[in-house]
């Protein structure tokens, strides 16, 4: 299989896998977190503030885009769900185009029918969890249209795209990492070979990446124990220390 064959099946297998999440809206997934998104919607629309006049365990960002969705297509449960499954469609198509940059056919294809089964499809519940990680796949795409021919509104995009997901759910702030690394990533190889690189640029650059690391210790210090350490605090350890370059 070529990749034009691949993606001339693409399309009647993303078919296919929108008909199965509308199959599977309807009748899979715990209502309460349906009710919960409802709620925090149903106070935004009657015009009240997330976490001033009302508390929310998110960051709330997201309550606006279901009040949005509720305020166009009615106050339905279906309706949350209906606008995950819009995202989700953008999320497989992104997921795509990334998986078929880096893998030979029909390999990106087989991938994404594994995503399209066991994504939101097994708990289509509107929570940030899920909106959080179509971000993180569209972010990664403009950084990898950047790599491929840079162009700063490429990277606007991406802060947009990391900002978005910081709205709605704190763990953004790991996007937002992510691509304050590759800027880092860049300014590495833009001045390699260039002996006169300032020292003032090297300082700030180390202070930055010693406060990311700080930052996440901070947030895994309540709960730190060894597994947390090697999971979370090890993989921003390596990727800061290959940086300080």
């Amino acid at each position: 299989m070529n990749s034009t064959v691949q993606s001339r099946l693409f399309w009647p297998a993303l078919a296919i896998l929108v008909v199965y999440y509308g199959w599977m809206v309807q009748s899979h997934g715990f209502l309460w977190d349906d009710g919960a998104s409802a709620y925090t919607a149903e106070r935004v629309l009657q015009g009240e503030l997330t976490h001033s006049d009302f508390s929310d365990v998110y960051t709330g960002g997201l309550n606006y885009l279901h009040a949005l969705a509720f305020k166009l297509f009615g106050r339905d449960f279906l309706t949350l769900r209906i606008t995950l499954g819009g995202a989700f469609l953008l999320g497989l198509i992104v997921f795509f185009r990334i998986s078929a940059r880096l893998l030979p056919p029909p390999v990106p294809l087989l991938l994404t029918l594994v995503a399209g089964l066991l994504g939101p499809s097994i708990y289509p519940g509107p929570l940030p969890s899920w909106y959080c990680l179509i971000f993180g796949l569209c972010c990664l795409a403009l950084v990898f249209a950047h790599a491929k021919k840079p162009a700063p509104w490429l990277l606007f995009l991406a802060g947009m795209v990391a900002g978005l997901s910081v709205l709605a759910k704190i763990v953004g702030l790991y996007l937002i990492a992510a691509v304050g690394l590759y800027l880092v990533y860049c300014e590495q190889q833009s001045s390699k070979g260039e002996p006169g690189r300032p020292q003032v640029f090297r300082l700030l650059k180390l202070g930055l990446l010693l406060s990311f690391l700080i930052v996440v210790f901070k947030l895994l210090s309540p709960h730190l124990k060894l597994s947390e350490f090697v999971l979370w605090f090890c993989p921003p350890l390596s990727s800061s220390s290959k940086h300080t370059a």
